[in-house]
């Protein structure tokens, strides 16, 4: 029997920091560089199981609901990048005192922004019969290095918080994190109306 093949690879997953420090007794910044992590990996898992079942779907039925899945992650992912940039590194520039402190995370969304984009753009026009497994995977190759780094070094950068004040943290973090899940929620409802699932 062949062993099972979990969305672990082929990009890898982030180790959560909660794994090694206790978040109850820690400084909130552990928290939610752990809580992030969650959603950053699920972001991977996710990309991971596109890829690894591109290769496998051949009925129209199946490429389109690959592609609209492809849409839903991308939906997903830049909804989670507007409210980092807009809501959360702000407050984060706030707590610390330092003007332009999260410039750097700002920049690496830039950086693999060109991919990501090219993503989305054949999730969203490519019609079953112009499918192809190997350009779409050609296409998350070109950025998912840079999207993993991004994704693995905004936990250090959030680890790094230690010095605004905890509790203050943990309250403005509760305020970006109700614009995340709005985001979440939104997505889903909006592409299973789309497909059919609940209509």
């Amino acid at each position: 029997m062949a062993a099972k093949q979990w969305a672990n690879t082929p990009f890898t997953l982030i180790e959560t920091p909660s794994k090694t420090r206790d978040v109850k007794t820690s400084h909130s910044c552990v928290y939610c560089a752990s809580e992030m992590a969650h959603a950053h990996n699920a972001m991977l898992r996710a990309l991971n199981s596109i890829y690894l079942q591109a290769p496998f779907v051949h009925k129209s039925e199946d490429i389109r609901d690959l592609l609209l899945y492809g849409q839903m992650w991308y939906e997903w992912v830049e909804h989670h990048h507007h409210v980092e940039e807009t809501i959360l590194f702000p407050m984060i520039e706030r707590l610390m005192g330092i003007e332009g402190l999260m410039g750097r995370n700002v920049e690496q969304h830039h950086a693999f922004n060109p991919g990501f984009h090219r993503f989305n753009d054949y999730v969203q026009n490519t019609k079953p019969e112009q499918y192809d497994a190997g350009v779409f995977r050609g296409i998350m190759d070109d950025f998912s290095a840079l999207f993993r780094e991004h994704l693995a070094a905004e936990i250090e950068t959030l680890l790094a918080l230690e010095k605004c004040d905890s509790k203050e943290l943990r309250k403005q973090w509760a305020i970006a994190e109700s614009s995340f899940k709005k985001g979440d929620v939104v997505t889903i409802w909006s592409y299973h109306t789309m497909s059919g699932i609940l209509v």
